[in-house]
């Protein structure tokens, strides 16, 4: 393959954290969404696209990107031109002529992809099959010329990408659209759901035809298959990736890995007025906007970490380049604040930000005269009283010790700091109904999720919805299995030995003393209890921050048998954006360096797939101590265990702290999985810092803020987290 950023389900989104983010020389963008497909069956047209194209052009205009030099093809969108076949490639051949050295080309693909058999060696597409991107004017398999009429096959992306760069131009490339096949059997998804992808059968590509592309490109390789497709390389082409003399660097984002499809669907969750749009770029949307200095590496981890908050395990964006170490749209290292324009009508103020933003009700923000103000020059405070998508309604606030903001005395124009935004710790969980996986509920089911949802003793963060609402847990009665807990997706993994842990409620004989739980409310309240907790650490990290200050190695080894031949023991390198199978017996080395000049206080948990938390470190058995001293380094050997089996990840928590402070972990937050005992030990409790995290008592919620605000609870942690799926 020409051009691997393609071959995987991608997405593109186009931000600035601040104006001064932007890169040295000029700035071009090219916005293309395809929502619709006049040429193909009237179902497979997508809603998000022209919804993510007038956010990001709305966006770009904001940070004072010039109009003439945003380019947006897409149909729906007032202004721009059709994102046809022709008018895409003419476009990027119009910024290769414009583009300068020093520039910075943002490109935006949101729409279908699909496969296609490919007319090149199996050296450049080991699989057999093009991966393209599906302009408006697409049209049905044409078995004549064995093509997809007007499809925008890789390589021919990659050669377009390739003359921006020989220009001296930095490309940003991520594609919102998938080709490959999902692994899920769906029972219900997150609202207005659907896969930006189109199989190649749909398009009308022969079966046969497939299999003989990949036949071919297998025999060409020497490589024998039995029926599966064969492995892409994970590399880009030197012609992408690489930077030969004259040619400015490049960064691909990937919305999901092979085998994944990437949605969109109705954002953000739980809003009166979301509209349809991609998954990835909202929510890499909302990274860039809370982490403007961030690194391109650090806002794929943050991405991630907002994902696991979801409650999703895929799909899982990764990336590659030549600058993923830089920070985002070439902007030098500097101090680039999160902030957002305050309107005022009359005595009302309206803050230019939302939920879009990470920006929750209830939240403080504080407030300044002008962008470029010291944090000192602070006039009041601000609490959001209504937070909508995008724009957010907010009233004066008495805080830290500053009296209620005097409104009149405001000028026209005032900017709003994030000091401390409000953690949303609902867990909402639909209640069970018959599905395509799913039995309809019993008597003993409907009568525990009755008595939970009247009581208010345990579960109490729980919101109960309907099942056909969007959900951050689904309860689904199996066929003489008992109850199943599933993500927010409402998907089994097609491998059974990934599947979420059971419940298998106990039915209690007699009455239940009054003002007691029966017992099967008990298992199911307890059961949830640890899901929200294990959630509630993914929301904590999510509003945190990446952990850009911890130097965190790990190292797989996969443990092979005698003679095996299907099976690699060379060491590999683990980062938070990999998710590998990992099975029964193989090693994970973590290693974590305190880079820092001051002292670190580090917890390491681990959570396998029953929620079971584990405190890897410190050991409180072995007296440790979580304190890690300038440049000091510990080593964590881990054995994996395939009982039980599934998605698990490992969350290291990070704290500078002065040398002489009281130490700070976070073991107490340990505790078995649904239905068994951890695999890796550890007892009940709750830190007091994460107490809300845990559902502590208060029911306020816990809150995230700028690091080094006054009143940002957490300002200064940071956290690192890895998945992995575990096998027998």
């Amino acid at each position: 393959m020409r051009v691997a950023f393609f071959a995987r389900c991608m997405a593109l989104v186009l931000v600035l954290g601040c104006v001064d983010a932007a890169a040295a020389g000029k700035t071009y963008a090219l916005l293309v969404g395809v929502s619709d497909y006049p040429n193909l069956d009237r179902g497979m047209w997508l809603e998000g696209p022209r919804n993510d194209v007038q956010l990001f052009r709305d966006f770009l205009v904001e940070r004072q990107v010039p109009r003439a030099d945003i380019t947006v093809l897409a149909d729906g969108v007032e202004g721009a031109g059709m994102p046809d076949r022709k008018s895409i490639l003419a476009a990027m051949q119009g910024i290769a002529a414009r583009a300068q050295n020093g520039d910075f080309v943002y490109l935006m693909f949101a729409g279908h992809g699909s496969q296609m058999p490919s007319k090149d060696s199996a050296r450049d597409e080991p699989d057999g099959l093009d991966e393209i991107f599906m302009p408006r004017d697409i049209r049905g398999w044409d078995g004549e010329n064995a093509l997809v009429p007007n499809a925008i096959a890789d390589n021919e992306l990659g050669a377009a990408i390739t003359a921006i760069r020989i220009r001296g131009a930095f490309v940003w490339a991520v594609f919102d659209n998938c080709h490959s096949g999902t692994i899920t059997r769906s029972a219900s998804k997150m609202q207005g759901e659907r896969e930006r992808q189109i199989k190649p059968e749909a398009l009308g590509i022969p079966a046969a035809v497939l299999a003989a592309a990949r036949s071919r490109a297998a025999t060409e390789l020497g490589v024998r298959t039995r029926g599966g497709p064969v492995a892409e390389a994970a590399a880009l082409d030197r012609g992408v990736s690489g930077a030969a003399p004259g040619e400015a660097g490049f960064v691909a984002f990937y919305a999901a890995q092979s085998q994944e499809t990437t949605p969109e669907a109705s954002l953000p969750l739980y809003s009166a007025d979301a509209v349809s749009r991609g998954l990835f770029s909202y929510t890499l949307y909302q990274v860039l906007t809370a982490h403007p200095d961030a690194t391109y590496r650090q806002v794929i981890e943050q991405v991630l970490q907002i994902y696991q908050g979801m409650g999703k395990q895929n799909p899982t964006p990764t990336y590659e380049g030549t600058g993923l170490d830089n920070i985002v749209f070439g902007a030098t290292p500097g101090r680039r604040i999160a902030q957002w324009r305050l309107d005022k009508d009359n005595a009302r103020l309206r803050l230019r930000a939302g939920l879009v933003h990470q920006v929750t009700s209830d939240s403080i923000l504080a407030v300044v005269p002008t962008p470029t103000a010291a944090d000192t020059e602070v006039l009041g405070y601000v609490k959001v009283t209504n937070a909508g998508t995008a724009q957010s309604e907010v009233e004066p606030v008495a805080y830290n010790s500053k009296p209620l903001l005097d409104v009149a005395a405001l000028g026209s124009v005032a900017f709003a700091r994030p000091v401390d935004l409000k953690v949303d710790f609902t867990l909402r969980v639909a209640e069970p109904a018959a599905s395509s996986i799913c039995i309809t509920p019993g008597l003993l089911t409907s009568q525990t999720v009755a008595e939970l949802k009247a009581s208010k003793v345990i579960a109490r963060r729980v919101r109960w919805v309907a099942a056909s609402e969007p959900a951050d847990v689904r309860l689904c009665e199996r066929k003489n299995r008992g109850l199943m807990l599933l993500d927010g997706s409402g998907s089994l993994p097609a491998d059974p030995r990934q599947w979420p842990p059971l419940l298998s409620l106990t039915t209690t004989a007699g009455m239940t003393a009054p003002g007691q739980l029966s017992l099967p409310a008990t298992q199911l309240g307890e059961a949830l209890e640890k899901i929200g907790r294990v959630m509630n650490l993914a929301r904590l990290s999510a509003g945190i921050g990446s952990a850009s200050r911890l130097q965190v190695e790990l190292t797989w080894q996969r443990k092979c048998a005698a003679g095996a031949r299907d099976c690699d023991s060379t060491p590999q390198a683990l980062t938070p954006s990999t998710r590998p199978v990992v099975r029964d017996g193989d090693t994970i080395l973590v290693k974590v360096t305190n880079p820092l000049n001051q002292p670190l206080d580090l917890t390491v948990l681990y959570i396998d797939a029953t929620y079971g938390i584990t405190a890897m470190y410190p050991e409180a058995e072995r007296g440790e101590s979580p304190r890690l001293e300038p440049h000091a380094a510990i080593g964590i050997p881990l054995t994996m265990n395939a009982n039980p089996s599934g998605f698990e990840r490992m969350m290291l928590i990070g704290i500078p702290v002065a040398p002489q402070a009281p130490a700070t972990s976070f073991v107490s937050l340990a505790q078995q999985g649904i239905a068994q005992t951890a695999k890796r030990g550890g007892g009940e409790g709750l830190s007091t810092l994460f107490e809300e995290a845990a559902f502590g008592a208060n029911g306020i919620g816990a809150t995230r803020g700028a690091p080094g605000r006054t009143g940002a609870a957490m300002g200064s942690a940071e956290i690192a987290t890895f998945g992995w799926t575990v096998v027998p």
